[in-house]
């Protein structure tokens, strides 16, 4: 887990010296933003000698993860913004292993991690005195790392896409606080030997700072 952390810190600290260097370019930010995640509960069919249907996998995440994530982005004069982010995000849980055949259920811990690198358009909206609420979304690629208690970590890079919305408070003409919500889904491919379920799904509230040059 912490080797996918300093791969995203290292990743976002190359979004600052770029932002950096842009300074006097209308319309360059830099963002950084955390908070909880949500990480939806998954089901997964899983065989038993070969045989289908004869067991079912149920992981349950512990709520709340969390995310941390970096922008680097462009606002038009349009009231349009493109934008740059990569984030990590990470959660606990059980999986629970149940059967026709088993006399009891085996029960393991289980820890996911998701490394993702997104690009997306953002709608500002009507301002509300300090306030400008946006809409947006994206897409981009994520690499999804699960691992059971015991074993070794089981990995897939997949499309991934969200939507997001928030309402940015400005504290001064460059900088404004920004709290908002974004809903990811990450096209993972069913394996149930490695604990991976058909479509990853997380709810992301977070606080953010933008800081605009």
């Amino acid at each position: 887990m912490m080797r996918m952390f300093f791969m995203t810190v290292s990743l976002v600290s190359l979004l600052t010296p770029a932002a950096a260097f842009a300074q006097g370019t209308s319309g360059v930010y830099v963002g950084l933003a955390a908070g909880p995640a949500f990480f939806l509960d998954q089901k997964i069919d899983a065989d038993i000698n070969g045989v289908s249907n004869l067991a079912d996998i149920d992981i349950e995440y512990d709520h709340p993860g969390y995310v941390i994530a970096g922008q680097l982005g462009y606002a038009f004069a349009t009231n349009i913004r493109a934008e740059a982010e990569v984030s990590y995000a990470a959660s606990t849980g059980e999986a629970t292993l149940s059967s026709i055949l088993l006399l009891n259920d085996v029960v393991n811990d289980v820890d996911v991690e998701t490394l993702s690198g997104t690009v997306g358009l953002f709608f500002d909206l009507w301002p509300l005195g300090a306030f400008v609420p946006y809409v947006g979304g994206g897409i981009g690629v994520a690499y999804v790392e699960v691992q059971e208690d015991g074993a070794s970590a089981d990995d897939q890079s997949q499309f991934t896409a969200f939507g997001e919305a928030g309402i940015p408070w400005s504290l001064t003409p460059e900088a404004a606080i920004v709290p908002s919500v974004r809903f990811n889904w990450i096209a993972t491919e069913e394996e149930a030997e490695d604990l991976f379920a058909d479509n990853l799904y997380n709810t992301q509230l977070r606080v953010g700072f933008r800081y605009s040059f």
